[in-house]
């Protein structure tokens, strides 16, 4: 009975979300979170939403990092460190809030700009998960998605008329923003998706970027899929924890 107790509460589906359905499931992130070069219906943030039974409120931007940093702020400066600042976040609604999920990664590691730091990308992380505490949300339903499948060839088309000119990024910086990230979500105890690896077990995975940077249909839904088996939600721990009193 406490295997199958703990199997339901750290690996909870879309099956049992009574307290959850209907409400708002909120997205931040860049144009992979978008949905660029899929159909609104094909991106992983509608298919979570759906997955899930939650209401998608998909804020991402196009462009836009983890940090806000300046002179490389081309397309748009809304940049997650700037939403926070400018108060952006929607404070948390228990009757109307689901989860809440932060996505930024590739344009931080890929405009590799002297500002563009690790150590920069660091105070980011640190106070854009300050201001979700600040606004109401808990731990329990603040998600991050970390890497996704790049390779050094999607990374080196950053530097450009748009960004400037520099020495393109690599997949050894890539991974070390990451580690960072992930080490400061393990601090916190906040849940996070790093997709790299199953998606890079795809044969020629290389193949499902069709801009080498952006996923196609079929890398969105094995990225949804990963998160929808996998997410943990607190409400849903509660009501498996009644059912065994």
């Amino acid at each position: 009975m406490k295997n199958l107790l703990f199997f339901l509460l750290f690996s909870i589906s879309s099956i049992a979300q009574p307290q959850l359905a209907g409400k708002k499931i909120y997205f931040f992130g860049d144009s992979i979170t978008r949905g660029v070069l899929v159909s609104p219906t094909e991106n992983y943030a509608e298919l979570v939403a759906k997955g899930l039974g939650l209401q998608k409120v998909n804020n991402a931007i196009s462009g836009t990092c983890m940090m806000y940093q300046t002179p490389a702020c081309r397309v748009d400066c809304r940049h997650m460190e700037y939403k926070i600042d400018n108060n952006e976040v929607p404070t948390f609604n228990p009757e109307t809030d689901a989860l809440i999920f932060i996505a930024y990664l590739t344009n931080d590691v890929g405009i590799n700009l002297p500002n563009y730091t690790i150590e920069n990308f660091s105070k980011a992380i640190d106070k854009v998960i300050q201001g979700l505490y600040d606004k109401g949300w808990s731990k329990n339903n603040i998600k991050f998605n970390v890497r996704y499948y790049i390779e050094n060839a999607g990374l080196a088309k950053y530097p450009s008329q748009l960004y400037g000119q520099f020495t393109p990024a690599t997949i050894d910086r890539y991974n070390a923003f990451a580690d960072v990230l992930k080490q400061k979500l393990d601090e916190q105890g906040i849940q996070y998706f790093d997709h790299y690896d199953s998606l890079s077990k795809v044969d020629y995975p290389y193949s499902h970027l069709p801009d080498k940077v952006h996923p196609d249909a079929y890398f969105h839904s094995l990225i949804a899929k990963n998160i929808i088996e996998n997410i943990k939600i607190a409400s849903i721990i509660k009501v498996i924890k009644g059912i065994f009193h």
